[in-house]
């Protein structure tokens, strides 16, 4: 955690100067920030030891650069969807009041549920992002699950084809 701390004020200072201003799709930006948390959590790691198998924690290989943009990404969207997510469990609360899971919901209270959600889901806000390319994610060395590469191409332009 502190690593993270330490690359977050360093990429709050370095890398403003490559960060570009984008409108992005709420549903892209929360999809972001959980591939961003998956690359910094690394990869598991299976390593005999007395002839059992034992799983470990291993950091993907990334530059110091892309971990401080990844790390500049993260908390700029992170920043930016939370007054959205605010507001959209505000008004799920008031159309169920039992709780602000859908699943509390009376059923038909479900439906403006789900279309609240699928507003919200491609209301558009604007976010400040270092965009990567795949170079920058060492593709060659780095196994990172195809599902996280999908939810980067906010990030890495390229992904979006």
């Amino acid at each position: 955690m502190k690593k993270i701390a330490i690359v977050a004020i360093v990429c709050l200072i370095a890398t403003p100067v490559c960060a570009e201003s984008r409108q992005i799709a709420m549903a892209d930006a929360i999809a972001a920030i959980s591939a961003i948390k998956a690359i910094s959590a690394g990869t598991t790691k299976v390593i005999k030891e007395g002839g059992q198998d034992k799983s470990t924690p291993a950091p993907y290989d990334l530059s110091p650069a892309t971990r401080a943009s990844l790390a500049h990404d993260l908390i700029r969207l992170t920043d930016a969807t939370h007054g959205p997510i605010a507001e959209m469990q505000a008004v799920i609360r008031d159309i169920c009041p039992n709780g602000t899971e859908r699943a509390n919901c009376a059923i038909g209270a479900r439906t403006l549920v789900d279309k609240e959600i699928a507003t919200s889901e491609v209301r558009k806000i604007a976010v400040d992002i270092v965009e990567l390319t795949e170079a920058d994610l060492a593709l060659d060395k780095n196994q990172i699950p195809i599902e996280v590469l999908a939810a980067l191409k906010v990030i890495v332009p390229s992904f979006e084809k």
